[in-house]
Formats: structure tokens, sequence, C-alpha cells
């Protein structure tokens, strides 16, 4: 333990470098469940939503009313508010959050489905604008991922449920996918106003 509690910045880059871009962790980003769903402007704090989820060419009706952290005084209907995402390489895209709780059986009869469809926002506030604004999103666009068996014969789209004590009567879940064959992209902002597009790209099988 105390071995592990020296690794330095230097060191954890090293070992980045050693794993290679195909393992590098390129997106982390935790979001606050509770603030995007009972927003308050004055909080700061991070949130993200996924708008859109269809599992097998089937759209998973959006429960969630929510304020937009853009315009405060409007609403808008989501499928979940998220707890982290992530991207590791170009291809391995994870998901957790909360959504609405009449998708339980839903989610629980398509754990492991053939493709799935989805757009998603995550915002952050500018303490210079005073404003929040979109840091990872699809811009706009619709991504599909697909169920294909790996070498290891696990489906590499999933979703798993857990349990989750939450007001609105949601439930939590985690998901992983990776992208179709067709190149696809995301859309990044360390700040508002600079944008910059990371590619979430099909790994073809050796």
């Amino acid at each position: 333990m105390r071995a592990m509690s020296q690794i330095t910045g230097a060191t954890l880059i090293a070992l980045m470098l050693v794993t290679g871009p195909a393992y590098a962790l390129r997106i982390f980003k935790q979001c606050s469940a509770d603030e995007a769903l009972n927003f308050r402007k004055d909080t700061y704090a991070r949130v993200g939503y996924i708008e859109e989820l269809s599992i097998n060419g089937k759209p998973l009706k959006r429960e969630l009313t929510v304020t937009n952290p853009i315009k405060p005084s409007e609403t808008m209907q989501v499928f979940a508010v998220l707890f982290q995402l992530s991207m590791r390489g170009y291809h391995h895209l994870e998901f957790s959050g909360m959504a609405g709780g009449h998708h339980l059986a839903e989610l629980r009869d398509l754990i492991l489905p053939d493709t799935i469809e989805f757009r998603f926002t995550i915002y952050e506030y500018n303490p210079i604008t005073k404003r929040y604004f979109a840091s990872v999103h699809t811009g706009g666009n619709t991504l599909r991922g697909i169920s294909r068996k790996a070498r290891s014969d696990r489906n590499q789209v999933s979703l798993r449920l857990h349990p989750e004590k939450d007001r609105r009567n949601t439930h939590g879940f985690s998901m992983k996918a990776i992208p179709s064959e067709t190149s696809q992209t995301i859309v990044l902002a360390a700040v508002e106003g600079k944008e910059e597009k990371l590619d979430w790209v099909h790994q073809p099988r050796d």
C-alpha cells in the first residue's frame, strides 16, 4: 500500500505511454446526479444527461423532467442523469447514472442488446461568464454502438442494473459501449468556446 501511494504523476504518464493510446483514459467526468435532478443555478456542480437512448431500435421513454443548465427558465426531458462518463482508448465508452423507474423491466430484458443509440451532454460552469456550457457532448448527433462477441465471449455492449435509493422513482444503471464500424465523434471543450473533436472509432478484431 505504501509503495502504491508513492506513485507520482510522472509515473502514471509513463504507464500510460507503455500501455499505449488504445488503453489510455481519454475522458473521465464525474457528475452530480442529485444536482442534475434538482438543479440550483448557484451550486455550479458538473451535471450530465443521457438525452436519448434506443436499444435494438426501440426508443426508451424520456421520463425525467430536468432544468436546462444553459437556460434555467426552461425544462427538458431526458432518459437519465449521469454519475460518471469515461472513455478508454478510442472505443470503450462507459456510463453510469440514474434513469426513470418505469424502465426497470425493459432494461432487465435488454441486458445484452445488439445495438444501442444515444445522445448525451455534460455541462460545466464557467466562473468568468457565470453560466454553464457543454463540455462533453455528441454535437447533437446520435451515436451508435454495437454488441459483438469478444474473445472472452462476452458482449461488449451491456446494461447492468443495481439498487439505487433516490427520489423520483429512479434506479441506477451502468452501460458499456463500443462504436459501430462507422467513424463517429465526441465533442470536448476544456473551456467555453474552445471545442475539439475526439474520434470514437471501431477497432477491428485481429
